[in-house]
C-alpha cells in the first residue's frame, strides 16, 4: 500500500503524484526484504556449491587409500604365498621328493626308474632294460669315445640338476644325481653334483 507523503490519501502503488493534492511521490526502491531475501538465496547458492565442492573432496579422499590398501593386501598375499611354498618345499618327504624328481627326469630321459635316499641326498636313476635311455647307455660303455652319446647324456642331466636343485628343500638343493650303469646298478656311470656332471664309469675289475 501506498499513501500521499502530503495529504496522506491512498494512492495507487505506480502513481508519481497525488491525485488529491497532486503533490509528487518519491520513487519506492524495492524493499530491503526482498534484496534480502535475494541475498540470502545467492548465500544459499554458494553454500551449496561450497558443501558440493566439500562433499567432493571427501569422497575423492578414500580412492587413494582404497588403493594402497589393494597392494597392500596384494603384496601380503603374495609374500604368504612365498612363504608357504618355501615353508612347503622343505617339509617334503622323502617320496615327495622321488616323486618331484621322477617327473622332471622323465622330461629328459624316458625309460628309467628313479629313486631318493634323504640321508645321502641323492637322486638315482637306473635305465629300464630295453628302454632307448638303456640302450643308448650300452652303446656309450661299447664305445666310450662316441662324443655325440656322451654330450647327449651330459646335457641331459644338467637340465635335470637345475631344475630339480630349485623343487628341493633349502638345506638339500645341492641334490646328487647319480646315473647308475646299466650293466652294474652298483657302479656309477654319471654324476652330477652341485652343477658339475661327472662322468664316473668304473670297470668292475678296477681297484
Amino acid at each position: 500500500m501506498k499513501y500521499c507523503i502530503k495529504c496522506g490519501e491512498l494512492l495507487k502503488k505506480e502513481d508519481q503524484f497525488c491525485d488529491h493534492c497532486g503533490a509528487k511521490q518519491p520513487h519506492i526502491e524495492e524493499s530491503s526484504h526482498s534484496t534480502g531475501l535475494n541475498d540470502l538465496s545467492g548465500l544459499k547458492g554458494r553454500q551449496g556449491l561450497e558443501v558440493d565442492s566439500n562433499n567432493k573432496r571427501r569422497s575423492m579422499k578414500p580412492y587413494p587409500i582404497s588403493i594402497v590398501g589393494l597392494i597392500a593386501i596384494i603384496v601380503i598375499a603374495f609374500v604368504g604365498l612365498q612363504s608357504f611354498n618355501v615353508y612347503k618345499r622343505n617339509n617334503l618327504t622323502q617320496q615327495e621328493i622321488a616323486d618331484i624328481g621322477g617327473t622332471v627326469v622323465d622330461e629328459h630321459m624316458s625309460g628309467c626308474d628313479v629313486s631318493y635316499s634323504k640321508e645321502a641326498n641323492q637322486l638315482t636313476i637306473n635305465a629300464s632294460e630295453g628302454s632307448a635311455l638303456y640302450d643308448k647307455l650300452i652303446d656309450i660303455l661299447d664305445d666310450q669315445d662316441s662324443p655325440s652319446e656322451l654330450k647327449t647324456v651330459k646335457n641331459s642331466l644338467e637340465k635335470i640338476s637345475a631344475e630339480l636343485s630349485p623343487k628341493m628343500p633349502t638345506s638339500l638343493k645341492d641334490v646328487n644325481i647319480v646315473l647308475l650303469n646299466p650293466l652294474n646298478s652298483n657302479l656309477h656311470l654319471y654324476v652330477a653334483s652341485e652343477g658339475e656332471i661327472t662322468y664316473d664309469y668304473i670297470k668292475e675289475n678296477d681297484d
